[in-house]
């Protein structure tokens, strides 16, 4: 039971435990015993009743949630193993190249999905940077994304309406190659195409660029007038500049 409480402050631990010991006990046997209501509503049963429980947030009651999914998939992993292996007692012998082609499919099926984690944890810490996204809206995406039919984190960072998803698309898609485009555009082209200035918003900026009376940058403008942040700015510059 103390695992489960991992992610909750330390201090006061062992009164808090002590506490919620026996109703968290309940919860816990509904929510891995109940195999006739499905899976979302026992997720959402077991949160309502943790909620009702003194001292778990609402971010508590999710990892909670989420590390006793994670133990009934163990536990399903395991039994499944176990049933494969006496299968595999049964069958008649295989051929080394069959298992040598399935082998190779599996790391290969393996290996895809690591760089679709890695590139989806990239994406985060890029946003993040750019000072578009904060740690916490990190966290708690990807707390949603292992909850939530593993959703992409960029559709759970727009669904929340936290960033537009043409901001997402530019930052996976286009941003990490756009030093290596035959033409650079000026700024404001790279920061419409990323949905976080519209075309009203450049056109008031490079007026104020010809009525100053000393040269001044766009980036500059376009931070002195709230429109982008400064490390927005700065990113897409150092990115351009790695040529």
């Amino acid at each position: 039971m103390l695992s489960l409480f991992s992610g909750l402050i330390s201090r006061e631990r062992s009164d808090w435990c002590a506490r919620v010991s026996d109703p968290m006990r309940e919860i816990e046997a509904f929510y891995k015993s109940r195999a006739e209501i499905s899976l979302k509503q026992r997720r959402k049963t077991a949160f309502e009743r943790l909620r009702k429980l003194e001292g778990i947030s609402p971010y508590a009651a999710k990892t909670i949630l989420m590390q006793w999914d994670e133990a009934m998939a163990a536990s399903r992993k395991s039994s499944t193993k176990a049933s494969t292996g006496k299968v595999k007692r049964t069958k008649p012998h295989t051929n080394s190249q069959t298992l040598s082609e399935r082998s190779r499919t599996q790391v290969s099926r393996q290996l895809a999905q690591q760089h679709a984690a890695i590139h989806e944890l990239r994406i985060g810490e890029l946003l993040q940077k750019a000072g578009l996204l904060t740690p916490t809206q990190i966290e708690i995406a990807l707390m949603e994304q292992k909850t939530c039919a593993q959703q992409r984190l960029g559709h759970i960072f727009a669904g929340h309406g936290w960033i537009k998803a043409e901001t997402v698309d530019f930052f996976m898609e286009r941003f990490p190659t756009i030093h290596r485009e035959s033409y650079r555009f000026p700024l404001g082209r790279y920061l419409k195409d990323a949905a976080l200035l519209d075309t009203s918003q450049v056109g008031h900026i490079l007026h104020a660029q010809t009525r100053s009376l000393r040269p001044v940058m766009f980036g500059a403008l376009a931070v002195s007038q709230g429109y982008v942040k400064q490390e927005t700015v700065d990113i897409v510059l150092q990115q351009l500049a790695a040529r």
